[in-house]
């Protein structure tokens, strides 16, 4: 399928699920920027293959805002999509919410995979959607996977311990200064959520990216 028949098919899905526009970020459940293929679901629906990027789609025009390591590769890759790059950093691009604003109407519904957007992000956008008579809606069943038939397996690798000559410090010297600084924030526990902060603090490495700058 090319870029314009993936958009073609996702709106029609849209209609289905009474939505008038999808919103793609590029990340994983666990919020990483670089990804294993089997997450790109942003990369397959614009064509573009930067780690950061997030794509919404309307009914009638489609926008992926990325940053400015980005804007030459978005500019070629998108060519032609009938996507628009947003530059952000610049002060004439528009947020998502304000381009939704002006390009969707009131009582509006747009939908969104809850689980590859944080709790923090998923609620500044429901509020900022909420002051313009818009929805954000909560899709448990990813519309990108009902479209990506040929969607590479997810990792399987194993994971392995990284040799103390490689990581420089022990897993336990690390639990120590973490703990510590549970302690001086008053804490009594702490959630790790990040892919590579647990590889970090556990000295261990995976094999579904083949390195994380």
């Amino acid at each position: 399928m090319k870029i314009r028949d993936r958009l073609a098919a996702l709106r029609q899905l849209l209609k289905q699920h009474k939505l008038h526009a999808y919103l793609i970020p590029s990340t994983d459940p666990h919020q990483s920027e670089y990804v294993p293929e089997f997450w790109r679901r942003r990369e397959w629906i614009s064509g573009f293959t930067g780690s950061a990027g997030d794509c919404i789609v309307a009914e009638h025009s489609a926008a992926l805002w990325t940053d400015g390591r980005y804007f030459l590769q978005a500019a070629a890759q998108l060519r032609g999509s009938g996507i628009t790059l947003m530059k952000l950093g610049l002060p004439e691009t528009p947020c998502m919410s304000k381009w939704l604003r002006t390009t969707l109407k009131k009582g509006n519904r747009i939908g969104v995979d809850p689980r590859v957007m944080s709790v923090s992000a998923y609620a500044k956008l429901r509020f900022e959607l909420e002051d313009f008579g818009l929805e954000l809606v909560s899709v448990e069943d990813n519309l990108i996977d009902e479209l990506w038939a040929d969607r590479p397996p997810a990792p399987s690798g194993q994971a392995d311990v990284q040799p103390l000559r490689y990581a420089g410090e022990s897993v336990t010297s690390k639990l120590k200064k973490v703990r510590r600084a549970i302690a001086e924030a008053g804490c009594r526990g702490h959630i790790i959520g990040a892919l590579d902060q647990i590889a970090w603090l556990f000295n261990v490495r995976g094999s579904d990216v083949l390195y994380n700058p």
